[in-house]
Parts: structure tokens; C-alpha cells; sequence
């Protein structure tokens, strides 16, 4: 799953994929200061949804340092 973020404002918007080509599966707008608390907005999310679904969220990896 990959994950794309982006600051409007004061509101960071996180898009959840599958595949870096894929469809959008979910967007988390979270109104945090900076990408590292969008990326662990981003994680606390995905691991609430796993979580519902009664799936798990193996690994989590950040290429750009964001944590």
C-alpha cells in the first residue's frame, strides 16, 4: 500500500493506495503542522481500519524519512 500527502492550509490530506498506480482507496485529512504528523495520522488510521476488517498491517516503511 502506498500512501501520498499533500498540505492545503492548515489541512494535510493523505491518499491511501494499493499500488503507486493505483486507485484511491481512502483519503485522511488530518489538520496537523507537519508531514511526520500527517504520516502518523496516516498510520494510526490505517491501522484502525485493518484493525475493523480484521486484517493486519505488517510493516510500515517511510522512503523519505517521515515518521
Amino acid at each position: 500500500m502506498d500512501a501520498h500527502a499533500a498540505s492545503y492550509g492548515g489541512l494535510w490530506a493523505v491518499g491511501a493506495l494499493l499500488r503507486h498506480d493505483g486507485e484511491l482507496l481512502a483519503e485522511i485529512r488530518a489538520p496537523v503542522r507537519s508531514p511526520e504528523q500527517a504520516a502518523a495520522a496516516a498510520e494510526k488510521w490505517l491501522r484502525e481500519h485493518c484493525t475493523e476488517g480484521s486484517l493486519q498491517l505488517v510493516r510500515v516503511e517511510n522512503p523519505r524519512g517521515c515518521t
